[in-house]
């Protein structure tokens, strides 16, 4: 920590998401969207429309979670 206090100067602006990039929480076994009853989230970066599309199915994804997502429900 102290190395990145030395090396980058203090005024240096917060980071910008470039445009076409997306973030996701994915479950890292699956490769798939997280679920909310995955015991492990891990938020990836992707190039916008290849993020994964389908949500665990290990840990319960389906009709749920779409709607859950779509709607906003935590």
């Amino acid at each position: 920590m102290e190395l990145a206090r030395r090396v980058i100067p203090p005024n240096v602006p917060a980071f910008v998401m470039p445009p076409g990039v997306v973030t996701r929480d994915i479950d890292p076994k699956t490769g798939q969207l997280a679920t909310f009853q995955c015991p492990e989230q891990v938020s990836e970066v992707f190039i916008e429309g290849t993020e994964p599309s389908v949500y665990c199915e290990v840990h319960g994804g389906g009709i749920w979670e779409r709607l859950r997502h779509t709607f906003g429900f935590s």
